[in-house]
């Protein structure tokens, strides 16, 4: 076996035993990894591959290989080919049961400058499909959410500028544009954990103004928002542990 490029396959033991699908790892020479899901129900397993592969990777048909899978997302720079993409890709399992698929992935990319972000992925294992809010909660919850998120986010940010920014020159245009970043609460960008959801919020500024930005990721206890969710929603959160 090449030992610069290999496919680790392994039953990932540390989740519970009625977990639904099972996770090889394909890893190239540069270390990026990425999931391969397998379940006894291929469409599902086929469905989630795809999803990943395209929205990460931009592969057209789904890779099963860790020679090709990464091909057109890898970063390139030679005399002869350029081509923006990543330096740095893993991945994590946050749930893995027999009702949800929660990945998170720590992502480092270069184009016109160096990027470090996070991006999460949840799945419903009955179907396959990505979980959305309106999945989870009532109309009552998403509203509830939507005012929560954004109270909750502008007393953070209305601390960090007092703290940090107070007295800067660029005190107006910080404001201004955590204002219209916070307009939107984003309640799509969930999380899922054993026990909680964590509401993230991607960058607010540019790459030149990233030291402006601050945490605004929010965690809610499940069973903090049982009374918001969906009878579908409770079937995928509440399962006994």
């Amino acid at each position: 076996m090449n030992i610069n490029v290999c496919l680790t396959l392994f039953i990932l033991t540390s989740y519970p035993a009625k977990a639904q699908v099972q996770i090889s790892t394909l890893t190239d020479k540069n270390d990026h990894s990425f999931p391969l899901i397998h379940a006894k129900n291929t469409t599902i397993a086929n469905n989630i591959n795809r999803y990943l592969q395209s929205n990460i990777l931009s592969n057209e048909k789904m890779e099963t290989s860790p020679t090709k899978i990464f091909e057109n997302s890898k970063y390139i720079n030679t005399d002869s080919n350029q081509q923006a993409g990543y330096t740095g890709l893993n991945y994590k399992v946050a749930v893995n049961n027999a009702q949800i698929l929660s990945l998170s992935f720590d992502i480092e990319s270069m184009g016109a400058h160096p990027e470090h972000y996070k991006e999460y992925y949840n799945f419903n294992l009955h179907t396959g499909n990505l979980i959305a809010a309106k999945d989870l909660f009532t109309t009552a919850g998403l509203n509830y959410l939507r005012k929560f998120l954004s109270n909750e986010r502008n007393s953070r940010i209305n601390q960090f500028i007092s703290e940090e920014y107070s007295k800067s020159e660029d005190s107006t245009l910080i404001k201004d544009t955590y204002k219209e970043c916070n307009e939107k609460a984003d309640e799509n960008n969930i999380s899922i954990a054993a026990y909680e959801i964590v509401f993230y919020k991607e960058y607010c500024f540019p790459h030149v103004a990233r030291p402006y930005d601050t945490d605004l990721d929010v965690v809610c206890k499940i069973k903090q928002l049982e009374k918001y969710l969906t009878e579908p929603g409770k079937k995928l959160l509440l399962l006994k542990k």
